[in-house]
């Protein structure tokens, strides 16, 4: 029974540590289009178009 929770626990940790590389990319890149936003907006505003 333990050796099966343990199992059970490995999966979950495998399965959450995909997710969470996932998200890492997907909040990399928004941070990457937020930063090419805010610079497109400050050329805006200073007339650097």
């Amino acid at each position: 029974m333990a050796q099966l929770m343990e199992k059970r626990g490995e999966a979950d940790y495998e399965f959450y540590s995909v997710i969470t590389q996932k998200e890492a990319r997907e909040a990399i890149k928004n941070v990457k289009v937020f930063k090419q936003t805010v610079e497109k907006s400050i050329n805006i505003l200073f007339g650097k178009v």
